[in-house]
């Protein structure tokens, strides 16, 4: 079936990405094909509207299309038809624009001619009535000639709908398969970055052919089965603080470069990675990061006790807490975020990913916008996967320097609570213990300091005690001191006052891990993002309360 050439009023434009109109530009004359000018190789299109790729790339903000796309036809040109030696255009018709978009020729449909009835000539009135000058046989067989015109007429118009039918049927399977057959050669050459509209050799280039997807199925034990000796170390440097501290945890296999959250996002880079052979599960993108062991019950816990449990493993460990999504929400109080100015513009992991990984498709996208990835085979494809692996070295480095001073990991916090342990825990603060011994309530006073140049341990050091009898005397002991630990499952005893008070029941077989509980509760108590209250005015308010 013959297609059709398109002309300037035969057709539209229409762009997958684009929210808006597309103008053919005037361009030099060529011959007239029906109503219009005739479309060349030479049309210019002109997009006005909102394009959903540079929307996204703007992180939502609505952003205008100006894309003048010329010359990157790559579908629906006739060789065989040619006027001044360029080729034309018909129905198929099918260019990309700069930004990735398919801009794609819909045809307008035909208007069909006017069929005019002729409307039936009056008979002559003779003034004499049919009764009157027919008689019964004549009736009866007009009548009989009418039903079997009428029956001849339905079998008539039940052939041609029939034929109709036929016809529409055969139509559409034509189009079904025409769609897809273009759509299976339009997939071919999606998502790739070179020029190949202008290369002959682009029908069977093995580039051409990579897919643009990968199985992303049994990535987790794939990451961990090609990176055996990274855990070997992982292990055995977390063995040591497991017996000495004679706790235990689990670990998890960590893709720095995200597989869903960015590669996947990006099917040009998927391509480029399919064709040079990169592996996303290999062991230079693997980073082992503590998480919890399975059997110990961490996902029925409360949230102090998970709190807890993460920022003991992190002092120990070293490393950044695995548990939790990695598009997390960053929720830090203002006053932290006032004194470090890093986090006002601070992403979580996915999205700092996403945009690493987004800036590397940019650079790969003018390396091979004017040359072709098979040309220097081997020196493109170390180029690539020294810029994928490259990547990975420098979320690496920020992974490594967490065990020595956390804040300098930003922005590549694996976890919330990574974030959380790195700026909300500070450095020193009095916190309060107590604990039942005999009849007698024990306030126990510490000063609680996290030393960044001892791998985060924290200490704790008592300073006062003093035992509980009176509300009054409790309250001058207590001053201005909001943390309190105490040792009753039972949640039985109860502070005197309750005015800037947090406070966290742990069970006595907590209590020699203090201070970790510590750590949790002093971060909660910065989450809440509580304003600094003078000690003479707290100690006031509290002896209002009595």
């Amino acid at each position: 079936m013959s297609k059709r050439i398109l002309n300037t009023n035969n057709c539209i434009f229409k762009c997958s990405a684009l929210a808006g109109s597309i103008t053919i530009l005037p361009f030099p004359p060529t011959f007239k094909d029906g109503n219009g000018q005739a479309l060349t190789k030479n049309t210019k299109l002109c997009c006005n509207g909102i394009c959903s790729i540079l929307t996204s790339s703007a992180g939502g903000v609505p952003t205008p299309c100006t894309q003048v796309c010329i010359g990157s036809w790559i579908k629906g040109i006739e060789l065989n038809k040619k006027i001044n030696n360029v080729s034309l255009l018909n129905q198929n018709a099918m260019i990309m624009c700069p930004v990735g978009g398919q801009i794609t020729a819909t045809l307008k449909p035909l208007i069909p001619p006017v069929s005019v009835d002729t409307p039936a000539m009056p008979t002559a009135d003779t003034g004499v009535r049919q009764n009157e000058t027919t008689s019964d046989k004549d009736k009866n067989d007009s009548l009989k000639d009418e039903k079997n015109s009428h029956e001849e007429n339905n079998r008539d118009k039940k052939e041609v709908t029939e034929e109709k039918v036929l016809s529409d049927t055969e139509t559409d399977k034509e189009e079904t398969e025409e769609k897809k057959s273009t759509e299976k050669e339009k997939k071919k050459y999606d998502f790739a970055l070179c020029p190949y509209e202008n290369c002959e050799k682009a029908e069977n280039c093995p580039y051409i052919q990579a897919a643009s997807t990968i199985d992303t199925k049994g990535a987790a034990s794939k990451l961990r089965r090609n990176s055996s000796a990274k855990e070997r170390d992982y292990d055995e440097l977390a063995d040591i603080h497991m017996q000495k501290y004679e706790i235990s945890w689990g670990n998890q296999a960590h893709h720095m470069i995200s597989i869903n959250d960015a590669y996947c996002r990006y099917p040009e880079l998927v391509k480029l990675g399919n064709y040079f052979g990169y592996d996303i599960n290999c062991k230079e993108n693997c980073y082992f990061l503590p998480a919890w062991e399975k059997g110990d019950g961490y996902g029925e816990k409360p949230t102090h006790y998970k709190k807890a449990q993460a920022y003991e493993v992190m002092v120990l460990s070293g490393l950044q807490w695995h548990v939790g999504q990695h598009n997390y929400r960053i929720e830090l109080p203002q006053e932290i975020i006032s004194k470090y100015p890093q986090l006002r513009t601070m992403k979580c992991y996915s999205d700092k990913i996403n945009e690493d990984v987004k800036k590397l498709v940019i650079i790969l996208k003018k390396r091979f916008e004017n040359g072709c990835p098979k040309e220097n085979y081997e020196k493109n494809r170390n180029y690539f996967i020294e810029k994928m692996n490259g990547l990975s070295t420098k979320i690496e480095e920020h992974l490594d320097i967490f065990g020595t001073y956390p804040k300098d990991s930003i922005p590549y916090y694996v976890s919330a609570e990574a974030l959380r342990y790195a700026f909300e825990i500070p450095r020193s603060e009095k916190v309060i213990f107590v604990k039942k011994e005999g009849n007698d309530w024990i306030f126990r006073k510490y000063k609680y300091t996290k030393y960044l140049k001892n791998n985060n341990q924290v200490f704790m050091e008592e300073t006062d005690r003093f035992v509980y009898r009176d509300k009054r005397a409790c309250i001058l002991f207590c001053e201005s001191i909001t943390c309190f630990l105490i040792a009753d499952e039972s949640r039985s005893f109860k502070l005197p006052f309750k005015y800037c008070v947090y406070t966290q029941y742990i069970s006595d077989s907590d209590i020699d891990r203090k201070d970790t509980h510590f750590s949790a509760l002093t971060a909660s108590a910065s989450d809440k993002g509580s304003s600094y209250v003078f000690p003479k005015r707290m100690i006031s308010e509290r002896l209002k309360e009595l």
